[in-house]
């Protein structure tokens, strides 16, 4: 056998035990009580797991004007209107880069029950019979040119969720999308960024099969797709 096969045949060795290191893992949240998890499962759930969802953004070119190439889902939202307007020129406190910086974020679905008892935090105020799910690690106007007025800086973070609630959507296969009525950054300034979207405009289902989440954070999309029917905790769908 040759050395370029027994390359392969270590590394497709390797590949499997870690597969079935997965499969074996990946449900511990079925098998075992909360209070058993171990931190490293706990860093699994919260950070890779159908909850959780890591994902990688880069912002326009310079050639680019912001938001372009984007598009925003069709169908309609349902509940909430569209801000109006694009993203424009946005300051933020938290910092952005230039257009064509790459940001890794997590979008994870913050309302779900195993997640709520991972973090033992409890959600913002204002999220109650709400779908509730995060963006961490992408500035609210990622690849915009930055603007450095402190006097101004407060607004001009509540001017970019305004326009982030009107340009984010959750988007069911089968059924209208639904844009978030809450919308907060947590802590305030410089922290991550909460979408509510009403339990009472949208129910979903594990028949449901899948959900996007969307939104334009300056000129970057954030993309996300959750499998509902990966998303069952004791039995039941948790989100």
């Amino acid at each position: 056998m040759s050395r370029r096969s027994l390359i392969r045949l270590a590394a497709g060795a390797a590949a499997a035990s870690l597969t079935r290191l997965y499969a074996f893992s990946s449900d511990f949240w079925n098998k075992k009580d909360p209070s058993e998890w171990t931190g490293a499962e706990i860093d699994q759930l919260t950070n890779k797991s159908p909850w959780a969802k890591e994902v990688s953004v880069t912002a326009a070119g310079q050639g680019m004007q912001q938001g372009q190439g984007g598009g925003y889902p069709s169908g309609g939202g349902l509940g909430y209107p569209g801000m109006g307007g694009g993203m424009g020129r946005g300051r933020n406190r938290g910092g952005m880069g230039a257009p064509g910086q790459t940001y890794k974020g997590l979008v994870r679905w913050e309302s779900a029950k195993p997640i709520v008892e991972a973090l033992k935090t409890p959600l913002p105020d204002g999220f109650t019979n709400h779908y509730v799910i995060s963006v961490r690690g992408i500035p609210l106007n990622a690849g915009s040119r930055q603007y450095q007025n402190q006097d101004d800086s407060s607004r001009s973070d509540q001017d970019a969720l305004d326009r982030l609630k009107g340009q984010t959507f959750l988007v069911p296969k089968d059924k209208p999308n639904l844009q978030p009525g809450v919308v907060v950054q947590q802590p305030a300034g410089y922290g991550n960024v909460y979408f509510g979207f009403s339990k009472d405009l949208l129910t979903l289902r594990p028949e449901d099969k899948e959900v996007e989440f969307h939104s334009m954070f300056g000129s970057v999309q954030v993309k996300a797709k959750f499998d509902l029917k990966e998303m069952l905790y004791r039995g039941e769908l948790a989100i």
